[in-house]
């Protein structure tokens, strides 16, 4: 966690000197992630929703920038599935599965992200049969 954090400050700071730079940003969302997801481990679910939120803000905002990036969109979908992971994070597997499902329209989805999809949608249907 204290080398995450080393390196979340220099991508902060990075993301500040070169505040258009796409990369600086999306190195930013991953650092945030990567604490999310120790933070997480460590059953510090605000701490690991802050970060995970905040890394869904930067990667929502950089595929808006470019909407036919497939990254970019992975991206969100990897953020949003994270949050959805976490019992009142305010997103829902059904939201995971109908953004996934956008990008497969757009063609954005990989073959060997194909099983996510399915994986996401049984999620979603046991959510809704809560």
């Amino acid at each position: 966690l204290a080398k995450f954090r080393v390196g979340l400050a220099i991508a902060r700071a990075l993301s500040v000197v070169e505040p258009w730079s796409a990369d600086r940003r999306r190195d930013l969302s991953v650092s945030l992630n990567k604490i999310g997801d120790v933070l997480s481990a460590q059953s510090d679910l605000p701490g690991a929703l802050a970060n995970y939120r905040e890394g869904l803000a930067i990667r929502r905002a950089l595929a808006l920038d470019d909407p036919s990036n497939a990254e970019r969109a992975r991206d969100v979908s990897i953020s949003l599935e994270k949050l959805a992971g976490i019992a009142g994070s305010g997103v829902r597997w059904s939201e995971v599965v109908a953004f996934m499902e956008e990008m497969d329209r757009r063609g954005q989805v990989t073959p060997r992200d194909r099983h996510f999809l399915d994986s996401f949608r049984a999620r979603a249907a046991a959510e809704a049969g809560r």
